[in-house]
């Protein structure tokens, strides 16, 4: 994805999404708007 925004449209629906996309299907997000605080492939 570009920018974190583009989940949600607060920070409690940004997280939620990253939680459902990371944990429940199990696909790795990276933003390449900030790659180095959001890329999920390091947790």
């Amino acid at each position: 994805m570009d920018a974190l925004d583009r989940l949600g449209r607060d920070y409690d629906g940004i997280i939620r999404e990253w939680k459902h996309i990371t944990r429940e299907i199990g696909a790795d997000l990276v933003c390449l708007d900030n790659e180095t605080l959001f890329d999920s492939r390091k947790f």
